[in-house]
């Protein structure tokens, strides 16, 4: 797994599934090919892959999180277009793994925390929860329809971690933004048992 800056570095084994993660720090989605991409491949011929292996990149948070509401609300773009634009952008990065003989797996992101709009630069956050959280639905929705239409498999953990009411639980979460990682594993190890 190549991830923003939310798990860290990670390594270990579970019923089976061996789980090892690089951070690549604070990456948006609507950037990850021209920006990003080039690194993670080569990390990736670097390492151990074998035939049956997946890859997974889990970026979109701080983009459900800052630059995707605050185009929505400065612009008067709707939430679908928006979301759509940087989904399809991001994707072009699962595709290419594909191409390049890697299994990719799309993560479909997970939901934003109860903080309320912050202007702080070391702490951004724009809008509301429900705002934010309806974005990171629209992320989940676009990115699940583009790894169906392409045969990808795709994992989200945004259902288990928004309750009825639309607000995120935050038991899974260690501060504005970041999930706690003890606490998440199990809800993704879960999710990701398909992939065995």
């Amino acid at each position: 797994m190549f991830t923003d800056s939310h798990p860290g570095k990670m390594h270990q084994t579970t019923y089976g599934q061996h789980f090892s993660s690089t951070s690549i720090g604070p990456v948006i989605a609507y950037n990850f090919v021209e920006h990003h991409q080039d690194r993670c491949v080569a990390e990736l011929r670097n390492v151990r892959i074998g035939p049956t292996d997946k890859v997974m990149i889990i970026v979109g948070e701080v983009d459900c999180r800052w630059h995707l509401p605050k185009r929505i609300a400065t612009n008067n773009e709707s939430v679908e277009s928006v979301v759509e634009d940087c989904a399809n952008r991001f994707f072009r990065s699962i595709l290419n793994l594909r191409s390049l003989g890697f299994n990719p797996v799309t993560w479909c992101g997970h939901p934003s925390t109860t903080s309320g709009h912050s202007d702080n630069p070391s702490e951004p956050v724009w809008g509301d929860c429900l705002f934010r959280n309806r974005i990171s639905i629209e992320w989940k929705t676009r990115l699940q329809k583009l790894s169906t239409d392409n045969n990808i498999p795709c994992v989200s953990i945004i259902d288990e971690l928004i309750g009825g009411d639309g607000m995120t639980n935050m038991s899974y979460f260690r501060d504005y933004c970041h999930l706690d990682t003890s606490k998440v594993f199990p809800v993704v190890l879960e999710k990701t048992k398909f992939l065995l």
